[in-house]
Parts: C-alpha cells; structure tokens; sequence
C-alpha cells in the first residue's frame, strides 16, 4: 500500500525489505538505480522519514518496524 502511495520513494522500501530491512544509504542508493549524494534520494528519504516509514542513523537507513511484520 505505502509503495504505491508514495510513488518512486515507495521503490526505496521495497529495497528496504528486500535486504532486511536496512542497508547503509549508498548501497540502498545503488540498488534503488539512484546517486546516494544526490537530491532525489535525499527527497526520497525526508518523505519516508516524514511519514515514520524509514529512519535514518548515521549513513544507515532502517525501516519502520510495522512494515516489517
């Protein structure tokens, strides 16, 4: 459901889930076909963020426990 709501950052939690559930933020970058230094991945992220989807510590990138399950 989150997926298809949030469009293209909805690709990163697919990533996210895929890898179990956390990766550090280049390699999410590189999986998701993204740069890890650019804008769009940082947009990508502040919307998850936003929402409680995602959080971020240090360079890694963790999923919101309540998609895990």
């Amino acid at each position: 459901m989150w997926k298809e709501a949030l469009g293209s950052a909805g690709r990163l939690i697919g990533v996210l889930l895929d890898a179990g559930g956390q990766l550090p933020r280049n390699e999410l970058a590189a999986r998701a076909g993204l740069t890890s230094n650019a804008g769009t991945l940082g947009t990508y992220l502040s919307r998850l963020r936003s929402n409680d989807l995602v959080s971020v510590a240090g360079s890694v990138v963790r999923i919101a426990d309540a998609l895990c399950g």
